[in-house]
Parts: C-alpha cells; sequence; structure tokens
C-alpha cells in the first residue's frame, strides 16, 4: 500500500498495485491492541456510503473496536465497471486479498491494533470476499462475517490447504438473490439488487455484534 494521503481526519486515500482506494476509519476511546473490524460494502457501493446505511462503528467503538470501511476499485479491463471486490466471482484480476492483508498490516503498524483479534465483515459483493479471505489469508483474520454471501465455487475449487477460521454466515429466509439452498449464484441478479434494506440493516448491526463479542 503507497500513497497514502489524509482527505480529513477520519478518512484517507492510498494506491495498491496502481489502483486507488479510500479508506474510512472509527476509532474507540483506547485504539492500542484494539480488535480490528474490516467492513466491505457491497458491488457498485463505497465505504462511504456502506457506513451512512448501517451505522455499525456507534455500537462496535463503544465496544473498544477500531472500524475501518475500505472501498474496492473498478475492474481496470472493464469501462463500465463498478467498485467491487475480487471475490472469485466474475473476471476481475485485482489482488484484493493483498490489498486487504496490506489494510490489516497498515493499522497494526501504525495504530498498534491488534494482531490477533482480526475480523472482516461484507455485505453480498463483500460477504464474498469474506469468504475468499477466510480461505487465503486465515493466517491474518481470526473471523469473517458473510451477509448475503457464499462461498465462490472457483475459490473452493482452487484452495490449497486446510484452515482454521471461525465463519459467520446471514442469509435471509427469504432471499431470492442469494437463497441458501442454492448455490448457482446469477451474477447479473445480484449486480441488479446489490443494496441493504433497512430490516437486513438492523439484523446486520445487531448479529455482527454479537457474533464478534462472542468470539472472546
Amino acid at each position: 500500500m503507497e500513497k497514502i494521503i489524509p482527505i480529513n481526519d477520519a478518512e484517507f486515500s492510498c494506491v495498491y498495485q496502481g489502483l486507488e482506494h479510500k479508506i474510512i476509519v472509527d476509532f474507540p476511546e483506547v485504539v492500542e491492541n484494539s480488535p480490528l473490524i474490516i467492513m466491505l460494502h457491497g458491488y457498485g457501493n463505497s465505504a462511504s456510503s456502506f457506513r451512512s446505511t448501517t451505522g455499525f462503528e456507534k455500537a462496535a467503538t463503544s465496544q473498544g473496536y477500531t472500524v475501518a470501511w475500505v472501498s474496492g476499485s473498478k475492474n481496470p479491463k472493464v469501462r463500465t465497471s463498478l467498485p467491487e471486490w475480487n471475490s472469485g466471482l466474475g473476471h476481475n484480476n485485482n489482488d484484493d486479498v493483498g490489498f486487504l492483508v496490506s489494510v490489516v498490516e497498515y493499522f497494526q503498524t501504525n495504530y498498534n491494533t491488534s494482531k490477533e483479534k482480526v475480523f472482516v465483515i461484507g455485505f453480498s459483493n463483500g460477504a464474498f470476499m469474506t469468504h475468499r479471505l477466510a480461505l487465503e489469508a486465515s493466517d491474518v483474520f481470526a473471523g469473517v462475517v458473510s451477509v448475503a454471501g457464499k462461498m465462490p465455487k472457483y475459490v473452493w475449487e482452487n484452495k490449497t490447504e486446510k484452515c482454521n477460521i471461525n465463519v459467520f454466515q446471514i442469509t435471509g429466509q427469504k432471499d431470492n438473490v442469494i437463497p441458501k439452498n442454492n448455490a448457482n449464484i446469477i451474477v447479473i441478479k445480484l449486480i441488479a439488487n446489490d443494496v441493504i434494506s433497512n430490516v437486513t440493516q438492523k439484523i446486520f448491526i445487531l448479529l455482527t455484534i454479537l457474533i464478534i463479542m462472542m468470539s472472546f
């Protein structure tokens, strides 16, 4: 991660392998050795929109967590693409696993956040990305929370070794975009419906806070 440029007290931009990202961070009262939560938005969204939609940081920082909202990047090979994560679906070749690991290392080096208590929470496209991180970066993340996402087939079929990591999956009973009993995800349908409803927002906040607190 390079070209780190502060935008304001809580937001900065950075470049990873030529791609620009923005990060918004919310700190607890005591930052040193605080657990770190990485938040991943859905397709076409951003760190700021995900933050304003969920309001997750209010509960998390009051419990002592540092929360980093990270923006994905566009696929440089597709002119009309929107910000996304290379979760293993589609044809995006961005090294988002390497990028997100570098984000964790940045906070550990510059803010002394915990090296053991690192979590990632994602919605939709971001949720698919959490599954990829569970398999490919289990040495960095202690647990992942996936809201309306699944393990991408490509990632599962190309796994190289066993890993030991906590995974919490949230799937709506009536979710017809990412149905719980259908592994064949229609990507176009996923992209067209990548929004968070008010109900999903409340469940997202309550359950993710609960599961992470229970991990200690």
